[in-house]
């Protein structure tokens, strides 16, 4: 389960959503930080959450035990302070503030079927024309490797992203058209 935490949003609900989804449920409650993207108004009345701060809010009232990375999320057993254990584990997604870009195995098929490597960086390779011209599955493979080769160490840090789009009406392509 998946919630993305937006300060003076939901900021005030992470212990309600591991307890409502992760106490008795064997389901990982993700945690993910804040990103810009087109029309989200990231950085305006919108503010990110940073890990730090989730994993404070959390540890307010529970008990994490880090297990390490699991690919994108740092995964933490849980328990109440009391001891009672959960049964499902807590993740947190910290793309902006704690970034794990070297490690990062997600790429995405986009609604409009281009191939990006980074949610993050707007590079991204056009496999639907070739695919309708007629393209082997080996000349797609070869375009896939492409964009893997493209993906750079690390994407800006998120007051640089922010900069970088100030003027423009946008932060590159929205969700909708990533597919997130």
């Amino acid at each position: 389960m998946n919630a993305v935490v937006m300060a003076g949003v939901n900021d005030d609900e992470l212990v309600d959503l591991a307890r409502a989804f992760a106490l008795n449920d064997s389901i990982e409650m993700r945690y993910i930080e804040y990103m810009p993207f087109e029309g989200n108004h990231w950085g305006e009345r919108l503010r990110m959450f940073p890990a730090e701060a989730i994993r404070a809010r959390l540890e307010d009232q529970l008990e994490l035990e880090e297990i390490g990375l699991a690919e994108t999320a740092r995964v933490y057993r849980v328990r109440e302070r009391n001891g009672g254990a959960f049964r499902g584990r807590i993740g947190i997604i910290s793309s902006m503030t704690e970034p794990f870009c070297a490690t990062c195995n997600r790429t995405r098929l986009t609604a409009d079927g281009h191939f990006r490597w980074c949610l993050l960086d707007e590079g991204e390779i056009d496999l639907r024309g070739p695919m309708r011209a007629g393209a082997t599955d080996e000349e797609l493979s070869r375009l896939i490797e492409d964009g893997l080769r493209a993906k750079k160490p690390g994407h800006a840090p998120a007051e640089e992203l922010v900069a970088l789009h100030q003027g423009a009406s946008h932060f590159g392509r929205s969700m909708i058209r990533i597919g997130g």
